[in-house]
């Protein structure tokens, strides 16, 4: 049997995508459902003396959602609401430019996790819109629909129960804050970390491509060779090929793992998905801060214009912006969205689940030669402290389930895990 990771319109390809799912976090096998950029994207279209105003963000903003609300007036509009600087903006431009729409805020609560609902429930009371909260204790249970419904085999499809919770507000279309981490530098907790790795500009793209995929904890384990079996075929070789394009330039570094990260998971992974969920429900999705003119501005930016290193703090024009819209006090001091704390999340459901479809002779994946048994007999274990391994116990769960679903048709996507 051949493995190939199905599309959302049906169409087979490659067998390496399961290894650059288990490993990056996206599949770059895919067709972007975005533009790519370029090096030459990334070179500064503002002077000093013409930095990027607060007016020409807002005005990009406001074209892309005339551009989807102009023509539906009466559209009832759901808006997913991590209570942070992305989904705050943009809840505040819907309000401002369409004060008549109908909206609806959707918040996501993990069991284990972050509760930044608070926040989010400020700033729908603020911008008088109703907002709902979607609790999800074990998120595992609904992991089949969610894989199903994404066709592509990730455990962290917090998007299936925001839209969800849409279709079931008869919402026509969902609004999201994708994009400003990418585009505006909000990804602070690593760059710190990738500068202290990295040397001058002399650093060789394979040694930037590697700090930079150092930084990504959620994404591969110290011995992420051993996880696979040999129809895997693995090799850091292949994964540095995808990589090492947007370290191979006269950018400077941090202006390279900008590239990197829009070049990456958001064209791959969360911009697929978000289609992918929508489409499942049958609603429509608008994400103002990617439209093409605001992707174009925004890679113009320059990076100091983007995120002050002095103080750790990205997303500097979108920041301003709020402001000026007197909506900065709602935002959260630390925020971390829609994420739970997955080693507690392990010890109360996860290690359980895992070692029902992973453990023994139960795996698929095992039994047919894609990962490796020995591997999952090393790790897997209820007293995991690294959260490295329980996220990359959780992928091979999601790649199981999705193996289940797709390849051999032996489980339920509605039954769920028990």
């Amino acid at each position: 049997m051949t493995l190939g990771l199905i599309r959302p319109e049906g169409v087979a390809y490659d067998p390496a995508a399961a290894r650059y799912v288990l490993t990056v976090r996206y599949n770059p096998l895919l067709e972007p459902g975005l533009p790519s950029m370029a090096p030459s994207d990334m070179r500064p279209a503002h002077t000093p003396s013409s930095s990027p105003s607060p007016d020409s963000i807002e005005r990009l903003a406001a074209d892309a959602m005339r551009s989807v609300f102009g023509k539906d007036p009466d559209a009832r509009v759901a808006v997913s609401l991590s209570g942070g600087v992305d989904s705050t903006l943009v809840l505040g431009l819907l309000r401002r430019h369409f004060p008549d729409l109908d909206v609806t805020a959707i918040s996501v609560r993990f069991g284990d996790g972050n509760d930044e609902t608070g926040a989010a429930a400020r700033t729908a009371e603020h911008l008088g819109v109703r907002h709902v909260i979607v609790d999800v204790d074990d998120y595992t249970c609904d992991l089949p629909a969610a894989i199903h419904a994404a066709s592509q085999p990730m455990w962290d499809l917090h998007w299936y129960h925001v839209a969800k919770r849409a279709a079931a507000e008869s919402a026509d279309i969902l609004v999201s804050g994708d994009g400003g981490d990418e585009l505006f530098g909000g990804y602070t907790f690593r760059y710190q970390k990738f500068l202290a790795a990295v040397g001058g500009t002399t650093d060789s793209p394979d040694k930037r491509a590697r700090a930079y995929i150092e930084c990504h904890l959620r994404d591969h384990v110290p011995d992420q060779e051993a996880v696979f079996g040999p129809r895997m075929e693995f090799s850091w070789n292949d994964i540095w090929r995808v990589l090492r394009p947007h370290f191979d330039n006269g950018l400077e570094p941090l202006e390279q793992v900008f590239l990197a990260d829009y070049n990456g998971k958001l064209l791959y992974n969360f911009a697929h998905v978000s289609r992918a969920m929508s489409r499942h429900f049958g609603i429509r999705t608008a994400s103002p801060l990617l439209s093409n003119d605001m992707v174009r501005h925004a890679m113009g930016v320059r990076t100091d214009e983007k995120y002050d290193a002095a103080r750790g703090v990205g997303k500097l024009p979108l920041r301003t912006l709020l402001g000026s819209m007197g909506l900065g006090h709602l935002i959260s001091g630390s925020k971390m969205g829609f994420s739970p704390d997955t080693v507690s999340y392990w010890r109360r459901y996860g290690y359980d689940v895992c070692d029902s479809y992973l453990g023994g002779a139960a795996a698929r994946t095992v039994s047919d030669g894609w990962i490796n048994r020995d591997w999952i007999r090393r790790n897997l274990s209820r007293d995991i402290r690294d959260v490295r391994y329980v996220n990359k116990l959780l992928g091979l769960l999601a790649f199981e389930v999705w193996y289940r679903i797709f390849v051999t048709c032996d489980m339920d996507p509605e039954a769920g895990l028990g």
